[in-house]
C-alpha cells in the first residue's frame, strides 16, 4: 500500500514538473525580439535615413528585408539573406524620395525560432502634412535623434551589411 501512495506521488510530481517545463520553455527559446530599429515605427522624418538599422535582444540572422513606397513597389537596396548572426543588423540606403515607406523583415535565431514584423517611416513634407498632432511637426527629427544618441552600456555583436552594385 505504501508502495501505491509512493509512485501516485511520484507520478504527479513528474506530471507537474514537466507540465512546468513545458509552459516555460516557449519563452526560454524565443530569442527574436527586436529591440529597437532605425528609423523607429512612425517616425516623420525631415531628411531621408541613410541606413535601415535592426537591433535585436540577441544574436539572430536576418533572412529577410523588404522595403516598399507607398504604393508598394520594391525599393532596391541590395539586400542578400546570410546566416550571420548578431544583435545589432545596418543595411545602407540608396537615396529616397519624400514619402512613406515600409520596412518587412524576418529573422531566425541560432535555435531556429523564426519571427517576422514590419515597421513603418515618412520622409519630407508628406511627413507633415500627414501628422496628426501639430506639435509633432516640431519634432520630427526627435525619435531619428534618439536613436543616433542612444548608447548601450553593454558590448553586443554587430553586422554591417554594404550594398552591392550590379
Amino acid at each position: 500500500m505504501m508502495n501505491i501512495i509512493i509512485n501516485a506521488t511520484a507520478t504527479r510530481l513528474t506530471l507537474l514538473l514537466s507540465l512546468v517545463a513545458l509552459c516555460f520553455s516557449g519563452t526560454a527559446l524565443a530569442h527574436v525580439k527586436i529591440k529597437e530599429t532605425s528609423p523607429v515605427n512612425k517616425a516623420q522624418l525631415s531628411t531621408a535615413p541613410q541606413k535601415l538599422v535592426l537591433t535585436f535582444e540577441h544574436p539572430n540572422a536576418v533572412t529577410k528585408l523588404t522595403l516598399t513606397d507607398v504604393k508598394g513597389n520594391l525599393v532596391n537596396f541590395n539586400f542578400t539573406a546570410n546566416s550571420q548572426l548578431a544583435e545589432l543588423h545596418t543595411f545602407p540606403l540608396p537615396s529616397l524620395s519624400d514619402g512613406h515607406y515600409t520596412v518587412s523583415w524576418a529573422a531566425i535565431d541560432k535555435n531556429g525560432n523564426k519571427a517576422n514584423d514590419s515597421f513603418a517611416f515618412t520622409i519630407g513634407a508628406t511627413a507633415k502634412q500627414s501628422s496628426s498632432h501639430p506639435k509633432d511637426d516640431a519634432n520630427d527629427d526627435t525619435n531619428q535623434e534618439k536613436m543616433k544618441s542612444h548608447s548601450h552600456s553593454h558590448s553586443h555583436s554587430h553586422t554591417e551589411h554594404s550594398g552591392h552594385s550590379k
